[in-house]
């Protein structure tokens, strides 16, 4: 028989789009399928929606929660898994039928990305990997913390995991972060990861909710995102390379994008205080993309304020 996928599908006011998630998942071209979908306390009638499939599918799992958070549902995903392979899905998210049927035929690997399409009411931008690979070992670090699969990396959907490498790991999402716990779950699974296979085809589909892009200010930013990097350099060993500078550079960029929020002068204390971090002072002599290199000179130089507004225009 085939081995069965645990389906954890998220939802927070998704009152709009967690039918045709839902409904996406059923259909899938592969059968045996656990599908666990939490509702973590949606003030709209997002769980009325998901209560309708209750007693229609014996697969399906309802959980209906108070609101404590994205990482903290996944988690609670996780627990209640029982499938050999585990992936997640966004509840405004949606995914061919062919989805889970293509990442299963490369079940053998520890992981499994493939492509998507990211879209919106007025677009559809289409992101396919450059290369249908099977890497293995350092191979994997290098290829997954590379700029051009950066996009593939940061996020929980899209992938094919291996339960028992999560649970016999001890691996979660950080439930006290609330920017980077993503990309962070996703590098400590990499710690155990020996073999990645890459699909060359967009099968998850993503939508932007218009709106939702705005920037907000978020606290404690800097401290989330120094703990990734931190993960970084972990998969590496501790030694430092030009693949680590631009996730460390990558990381710089959005704290200081988030500070342009609180104006200039707020703006500027955090710069100050970022020049006497370890981590900014450890980049200088690695080899850096010529838009970083400038930055980074300008911010040694205490150019404040056109790193200012080089940022906030980014």
């Amino acid at each position: 028989m085939n081995d069965m996928v645990s389906v954890i599908i998220t939802c927070y006011n998704k009152e709009k789009y967690i039918s045709k998630c839902i409904d996406s998942v059923i259909s899938q071209n592969y059968k045996n399928l656990e599908i666990i979908i939490i509702d973590d306390g949606s003030k709209d009638s997002s769980a009325k929606i998901i209560e309708k499939y209750k007693n229609s599918y014996k697969n399906i799992k309802i959980i209906i929660k108070e609101n404590e958070g994205v990482s903290k549902t996944r988690n609670l995903g996780i627990k209640l898994a029982n499938g050999n392979k585990i992936i997640f899905i966004d509840g405004d998210d949606y995914v061919t039928k062919e989805y889970i049927e293509e990442l299963m035929k490369y079940k053998n690997n520890d992981l499994v990305i493939c492509g998507y399409n990211q879209f919106s009411e007025k677009s559809v931008l289409e992101n396919k990997p450059l290369k249908q690979e099977v890497y293995i070992n350092k191979q994997i670090v290098d290829i997954l913390l590379n700029k051009k699969y950066m996009i593939y990396t940061a996020v929980p959907y899209l992938k094919l995991f291996s339960l028992d490498i999560i649970k016999n790991n001890n691996i979660s999402f950080n439930e006290e972060m609330n920017y980077g716990e993503d990309i962070a779950f996703v590098f400590d699974y990499l710690m155990y990861t020996n073999t990645l296979k890459i699909v060359d085809k967009c099968l998850y589909c993503n939508r932007i909710v218009e709106g939702t892009l705005s920037r907000k200010y978020v606290k404690n930013m800097d401290n989330q995102l120094y703990e990734v990097y931190l993960k970084g350099k972990k998969l590496y060993n501790n030694k430092l390379n030009s693949t680590l500078n631009y996730l460390y550079m990558r990381n710089l960029k959005l704290i200081l994008l988030n500070e342009t929020n609180l104006g200039y002068k707020k703006y500027k204390e955090k710069a100050k205080e970022i020049l006497n971090t370890n981590y900014f002072k450890e980049q200088k002599k690695l080899k850096k993309r010529l838009k970083d290199k400038l930055l980074y000179i300008l911010l040694r130089l205490r150019m404040f304020f056109i790193t200012y507004k080089i940022i906030k225009n980014v």
